[in-house]
C-alpha cells in the first residue's frame, strides 16, 4: 500500500497504541535483524503483546506471505512522519553518536565512527558501524 493511503498510528492517547489496522515499525525477534526496525501492520493486540505482519519480510515456509510474529509492545513504534516536520533541525553527527541508518527498507541502529566534509562540497559523509540500542 502507498504510504499516504495507510492508517497512521495515532499518538493522542498512548493507551490505544498500537491500534489494530495501523502501520508501525517493529523489531523482528530474529538475531539476524537485531537492531533494525521494519514496516509492519498491526493485526492483533492481546495483553500487551502485538501481532504484526511485516511489509518487507516474508515467511520462508509460506512462500510470498508476509512474516507474522508476536512481539512485546516495546518492540513496536509509530512510523516516522511521511515528510520532515517543519522546523526540524539539520543534525550534525560526531564520532560516538548513536543514530539510525536507512538501509534496504529498514532503519538500523548504528554508531558513528567518523565524519568528514567532502572536498567537492555537498553533504557530510559518515562512517558507521552496527550497534543495537536495546542491549
Amino acid at each position: 500500500p502507498a504510504a499516504a493511503a495507510r492508517p497512521r498510528a495515532a499518538m493522542a492517547d498512548p493507551g490505544d497504541f498500537p491500534a489494530v489496522g495501523t502501520y508501525v515499525e517493529a523489531q523482528p525477534r530474529s538475531e539476524s535483524f537485531k537492531g533494525s526496525w521494519h514496516a509492519a501492520e498491526v493485526l492483533r493486540v492481546f495483553h500487551g503483546d502485538v501481532l504484526v505482519a511485516y511489509l518487507d519480510l516474508h515467511d520462508p515456509a509460506a512462500g510470498e506471505d508476509p512474516l507474522q510474529e508476536w512481539l512485546r509492545a516495546r518492540d513496536v513504534r509509530p512510523e516516522p512522519p511521511a515528510d520532515r516536520p517543519e522546523g526540524f533541525p539539520d543534525a550534525v553527527l560526531e564520532k560516538g553518536d548513536r543514530c539510525e541508518f536507512r538501509y534496504e527498507g529498514a532503519w538500523w541502529d548504528v554508531l558513528v565512527q567518523g565524519a568528514e566534509e567532502p572536498a567537492e562540497g555537498g553533504g557530510r559523509l559518515y562512517s558507521v558501524k552496527p550497534g543495537s540500542f536495546n542491549e
